[in-house]
Parts: structure tokens; sequence; C-alpha cells
């Protein structure tokens, strides 16, 4: 998942995460979103970042986006 490109992540987020094996999925899919989250955090990205992961992959998710939520927003 370290390899993907911008244009394909929330596409490959949401394949990871229907997985079959639901806690597999949400442990690789949670650990990218921190992974990127710390690498953009700082920057004017983010934001924009966090929000379209939230929207376009765990709103599909709900119990993924129960677990990881961007900063500034609650469940």
């Amino acid at each position: 998942m370290q390899q993907v490109t911008d244009a394909d992540e929330v596409d490959l987020v949401h394949h990871v995460l229907t997985d079959p094996d639901p806690t597999m999925a949400q442990s690789a899919a949670l650990r990218h979103l921190d992974r990127r989250a710390t690498a953009l955090h700082l920057g004017p990205a983010y934001q924009e970042w966090a929000q379209a992961m939230d929207r376009a992959t765990f709103s599909r998710h709900p119990t993924a986006s129960s677990t990881w939520r961007p900063p500034g927003q609650t469940p």
C-alpha cells in the first residue's frame, strides 16, 4: 500500500476493506492511514486528504471509521 498513487489511494483502501477477513482488512487499512496521516499532517494537503478518506472510504465501511478518525473529527 505504500506505493499507491494519490489518485488510486481511495480505491485501494476500499478494496482492502472488502477482504473476507475484516480484522486483517481493518488492520492493513488503518496502518496505511496512520502512516499517510503522519506523513501529511504538517502539510496543506492533510485536511483535504483526511476528509476524502473519511467520505469516500469509511462511509462504505462504518466499522473501520469507528476505529480511525482524522484529528479534529469526532465519531
